[in-house]
């Protein structure tokens, strides 16, 4: 190619003998702002394919959970509450997506399902002294074995580094 002849003569020769322009013009293109449906379909596809199953939970959550959680990430004063909640239980928007996440853990765990590959695209939820706020989040649940039963392998127990292979 022309450039690639170019820039041989220019390292031979040198660039520093070059002289540059005192004045350079460039164009920036115009980059189209990502479409988070498509990038969420498109994720969605791939852990799909890896075996994980989608969870579908309600925003509304037990204002207990913050309580118990700690003061550190979650704090009650930042809770969205229900002017009339139907329960205690569907009182306030949650903060954090984990506390569904890990209901739905423990009810499949005591139905004899031990092992689950779950993921969940959802919103949180904070109201702070300016203004309220939600945020876009993904969660991702791996519990129980490696791989299915079989008679000629082991069971091996999910970690931290199953979870991580997914994404390398």
């Amino acid at each position: 190619r022309e450039a690639d002849v170019v820039e041989e003569i220019l390292r031979i020769y040198g660039f520093n003998k070059v002289p540059s322009p005192e004045k350079l013009n460039t164009s920036l293109p115009l980059l189209k702002k990502p479409n988070m449906d498509q990038w969420q379909n498109t994720l969605s596809e791939m852990l799909l394919g890896q075996g994980f199953s989608e969870m579908l939970n309600n925003s509304l959550t037990n204002a207990n959970y913050v309580e118990k959680h700690g003061k550190e990430v979650l704090k009650s004063e930042r809770n969205v509450e229900m002017l009339n909640p139907l329960s205690q239980e569907l009182a306030v928007m949650r903060q954090s997506m984990l506390f569904s996440g890990l209901e739905v853990v423990a009810y499949n765990q005591n139905r004899q399902s031990p092992d689950l590959k779950l993921y969940e695209f959802g919103k949180t939820y904070h109201n702070f002294e300016a203004n309220k706020e939600e945020h876009n989040h993904l969660t991702v649940f791996v519990t129980g074995n490696k791989a299915e039963k079989r008679w000629n392998s082991e069971e091996t127990n999910v970690d931290y580094f199953y979870l991580k292979g997914f994404w390398g």
